[in-house]
């Protein structure tokens, strides 16, 4: 996909190729392009959180770190802590794009970077202040999308904690949706 190649493009090349404009005078247009490219990891990030099915989230939050790690790494120190503030305005969901961007950030790191992990240690610290859940609890945490009866009655299944079984005939296109 088209995304995927310019992610791959930003996490290989943004960092040598914003150095080398800074060492020909070429601040102006390496601000530009780090902040262009910000607007768009943002979109992605703000697609990959809008995703309700937790484990595709997480996998497309991590994939995003290195990338966003290089916007980070060949950003000025205005981009860097325009992009660090937001990130770290982001829920506890985005726990594992902070930590895939901590993982893609060699040493040694900057102020920006040091405030990510802080922001990363608090959540889960906050994870793991949770109480246990019941020996009885089923429930799994998931919100449906709110368009569609089908997926609203498997909310309700999902986050029931008495409930373990659920009788349900789908056919065709009702059971894609499921999926």
């Amino acid at each position: 996909a088209a995304g995927d190649e310019r992610r791959k493009w930003v996490e290989s090349n943004l960092v040598p190729l914003t150095t080398e404009l800074r060492a020909v005078d070429g601040q102006v247009v390496a601000s530009w392009l780090v902040g262009w490219l910000w607007d768009w990891a943002e979109q992605q990030v703000q697609a990959a959180l809008r995703q309700p099915n937790p484990q595709r989230r997480d996998g497309d939050l991590t994939a995003l770190g290195p990338a966003v790690a290089a916007i980070l790494g060949a950003a000025d120190d205005v981009w860097r802590q325009t992009i660090t503030r937001k990130l770290v305005d982001f829920d506890v969901v985005a726990l594992p794009l902070l930590v895939s961007i901590l993982r893609s950030t060699p040493p040694p790191w900057t102020d920006g970077v040091n405030n990510l992990a802080r922001a990363a240690q608090t959540w889960l610290e906050q994870i793991l202040a949770r109480p246990p859940r019941a020996a009885d609890d089923w429930s799994i945490a998931w919100v449906s999308p709110g368009d569609d009866a089908d997926l609203d009655r498997l909310a309700a299944f999902l986050n029931s904690a008495e409930n373990r079984t659920l009788e349900w005939r789908l056919a065709g296109p009702r059971r894609q949706t499921i999926h």
